[in-house]
């Protein structure tokens, strides 16, 4: 199958499909990128023209200038404020899905915009995913591993870099979510409430039911703990497990830091940094076989799981 047209900022769709239409081109499928620095709702420019040193340098400046400058622009530009709405990337789907029309959508790459190695990827894996269910064929995040040929291979353990690896083979909160959704199963079950950065979805594989509960903004902005109170009614419920990542809990990086953050580490030091990155379920009380209420804080930029098993 043929398609495209496989641009950065969900770029180039209505065009691009009627240019096929126009020159009877074979189209079968839309394919686009997405992050939430990109500019609202795919328009293309991302601050080029002003005088801001914290924009995108435009192309003929990414091909003249200095290489020492060259960084030291491109760092401004991803440092920079990110003032796009805390659901952008559903916006941005909903729209290419809208602009793709009876063609399937696939998004072939996206990421978050500043924190990789921490439990905020993880909560903001957990939003997007949770919001954009349903509205394309596939969702391919980018990337694996701390590895890619763009920036090759660095010697420190945890350098903020794209995968949901490091470049040892450590899981980092965002491979535990990943983890966590892939046992989940592929059922949608129905949730009620939240507040403007905290809330849930549920899953179920048809033993058990995922519930997810994350506390999100876009990179840690206007965000509190929140005090939640979760009720699980419908079924009989036998046994609850509950996990979280948030600082300090299923978190490889604080480990590592821990350790005196060194830049080569032993395979004693790769392996107790494996170990920290596990998620640790403890078993809460199940107080009813129909209905059981739970209370906890959930911080900034964190995840809960619960794992309620039930007939």
């Amino acid at each position: 199958r043929v398609g495209g047209p496989a641009t950065s900022v969900n770029a180039w769709i209505p065009p691009f499909r009627a240019f096929c239409a126009e020159h009877d081109v074979p189209l079968d499928f839309i394919s686009t990128h997405h992050y939430p620095s990109d500019d609202p709702l795919s328009t293309f420019g991302m601050n080029e023209g002003t005088d801001d040193q914290s924009a995108m340098p435009s192309m003929d400046e990414l091909k003249t200038l200095p290489k020492e400058e060259l960084e030291e622009r491109m760092k401004g530009f991803f440092q920079r404020e990110n003032k796009n709405p805390r659901d952008i990337l559903f916006q941005m789907t909903k729209k290419a899905k809208e602009e793709a029309g009876d063609l399937p959508l696939y998004y072939t790459e996206w990421n978050g915009s500043k924190e990789y190695d921490t439990s905020y990827q993880a909560a903001f894996i957990a939003q997007t995913l949770a919001y954009n269910d349903g509205l394309v064929e596939g969702y391919s995040f980018w990337t694996v591993s701390d590895i890619f040929e763009e920036m090759g291979m660095k010697g420190t353990a945890f350098k903020n870099e794209f995968g949901i690896q490091t470049n040892h083979g450590i899981p980092k909160p965002s491979y535990r979510m990943f983890e966590t959704l892939h046992k989940a199963g592929d059922c949608r079950l129905p949730v009620e409430g939240g507040s403007r950065t905290a809330e849930a979805f549920a899953l179920t594989d048809g033993a058990k039911a995922t519930v997810i509960i994350y506390n999100h903004d876009i990179e840690r902005r206007e965000i509190s703990p929140e005090e939640v109170t979760l009720t699980l009614k419908g079924h009989i419920i036998d046994k609850v497990r509950k996990a979280v990542i948030d600082d300090g809990h299923t978190d490889p990086r604080a480990a590592w830091e821990a350790m005196g953050s060194p830049k080569y580490l032993s395979k004693d030091q790769v392996c107790a940094l494996k170990k920290a990155s596990e998620l640790r379920y403890e078993t809460v009380p199940v107080s009813s076989p129909s209905e059981n209420t739970y209370t906890f804080t959930a911080e900034p930029e964190s995840v809960t799981i619960f794992e309620v098993y039930y007939r």
